[in-house]
């Protein structure tokens, strides 16, 4: 209930004298709600983003990954 409530995770761990690890590994999965609700989250945001793919060619292929990242040009040193 603590949880659903939104109460701070480390706060509720230290009052039930557990880690956070123990807590969420053993009260979490009671919790049955939030699934539609992060599902919903996930799908707006996922609808307000432009995705645009960029090809690679043999012109930029050396750019590195697709965020235009430049390839390292000197070796590095052991």
């Amino acid at each position: 209930m603590l949880i659903l409530a939104g109460v701070d995770v480390a706060q509720i761990a230290r009052r039930l004298g557990h880690s956070i690890e123990t807590l969420l590994s053993v009260y979490a999965h009671w919790i049955d709600k939030g699934e539609d609700e992060a599902n919903s989250k996930i799908e707006a945001m996922l609808a307000t983003q432009t995705t645009t793919l960029k090809v690679v060619t043999s012109e930029n292929a050396h750019h590195g990954p697709v965020t235009g990242q430049q390839a390292e040009t000197t070796p590095v040193s052991a």
